[in-house]
């Protein structure tokens, strides 16, 4: 684990460990996958995740009005996994759909013939859901992952996001990776 500006950034399996030590008493039913967009994987050059997470904090804070960064945690491309906002605060990413919710920031822009996810990065991305899931007693269904498009007029978390960004996609193609890696994990949630 590195630590840098606030932020702290795991190795895929090292964030798990780290999250099940930390006590959060505010109850949460949510996980939100989100793309970061910009930066994408061509402002990634795998070393500046913490120069890229100070500047998104600097945009949400500065251009945004919020206290802090928006997500919990970020994904790379290289699959490392950042701790970003307190998880004991809702996040700020999802207008009018935060109570309760966790934020996974995914960095790239996944919307179709734009990034294409490195497999590194699809790992951590499932992982993170995997183990956020199980800290927090969360059953992976249409009701507990979301994307952000399903609530605002924007692809987020990309129209290529392990397939698509419709609830037919997030069912059919990434809860299944999450309930497998739960499995896989030997965790329960």
């Amino acid at each position: 684990m590195r630590e840098e500006h606030g932020f702290l950034l795991f190795e895929k399996n090292d964030f798990g460990p780290w999250l099940a030590e930390q006590e959060i008493n505010r109850k949460k039913k949510i996980i939100q996958n989100h793309h970061t967009w910009k930066p994408d994987y061509a402002d990634f050059n795998g070393n500046n995740h913490f120069e890229l997470l100070q500047s998104m904090r600097d945009h949400h804070v500065n251009n945004r009005g919020w206290d802090d960064i928006g997500q919990h945690v970020t994904t790379f491309p290289d699959g490392k996994i950042a701790a970003c906002r307190s998880l004991k605060k809702d996040p700020a990413c999802i207008r009018g759909h935060n109570i309760g919710a966790i934020c996974i920031e995914n960095l790239g822009n996944f919307d179709i013939n734009k990034d294409q996810m490195k497999a590194e990065h699809k790992e951590a991305i499932i992982h993170a859901n995997a183990i956020l899931c199980k800290k927090f007693h969360i059953k992976p269904t249409l009701d507990t992952i979301c994307y952000h498009h399903w609530f605002a007029s924007k692809t987020c978390p990309g129209t290529d996001f392990f397939g698509g960004n419709t609830k037919q996609d997030a069912e059919e193609k990434i809860i299944p990776l999450i309930v497998a890696e739960i499995g896989i994990l030997g965790l329960e949630t």
